[in-house]
């Protein structure tokens, strides 16, 4: 039947395009046509036939009608999608965990350690100032002086306003501190022995 059809639209574009070809030309030419393109039609019906009776081996659960939706490349010319390597992405993330909380406790660490010696000088202060406290002295101590304490050879210590060098060789007693009253009537020590 497609010959019919075939022949009908040959004939009519022959008549169009040549007026002198005659009909039994054209019926020539559609056979000679006919003669070497019809193994060609039936390798493509047979084709086609076989294709009717094709059982596709894919399992249908396994393929998708939106392939865009897939977590990987469908298509030759896709895109590479590789895994994430979980393991060393946590390790990285673990690393730099660490790094960073290793260097917040060593800030923490140095803010301690200047607390200490704060809390340190701040001891040292209180317990000179209770030993000046409990001295001899002759004297009505004035803030932002400079005073010596001295400790007698019988174990009594004295707050004085001579320095050490100015006694002289004969003096029996004995150096302790410089120390300086503070407004807080807490006294520091400049230097000691």
């Amino acid at each position: 039947m497609w010959y019919w059809i075939f022949y009908a639209q040959v004939k009519d574009s022959f008549q169009k395009k040549e007026a002198l070809r005659t009909n039994a030309e054209c019926l020539f030419s559609f056979t000679l046509f006919c003669k070497t393109i019809s193994p060609l039609f039936r390798y493509f019906w047979r084709m086609n036939k076989e294709k009717e009776n094709f059982i596709n081996p894919i399992d249908k659960d396994s393929i998708t009608e939106t392939p865009s939706t897939l977590p990987y490349a469908h298509e030759r010319g896709g895109q590479l999608i590789k895994p994430i390597d979980k393991g060393r992405l946590k390790g990285n993330a673990l690393a730099a965990m660490y790094e960073q909380s290793d260097m917040q406790l060593g800030q923490i660490r140095e803010q301690i350690e200047l607390l200490a010696k704060q809390a340190q000088a701040i001891h040292d202060r209180v317990n000179i100032s209770e030993r000046i406290y409990q001295a001899d002295m002759s004297i009505k101590p004035l803030v932002g002086r400079t005073y010596y304490l001295y400790k007698r050879q019988k174990g009594q210590e004295m707050l004085s306003l001579v320095a050490p060098q100015e006694w002289g060789k004969s003096s029996t007693l004995e150096y302790v501190a410089s120390v300086k009253l503070l407004a807080d009537h807490t006294w520091e020590i400049l230097n000691d022995e």
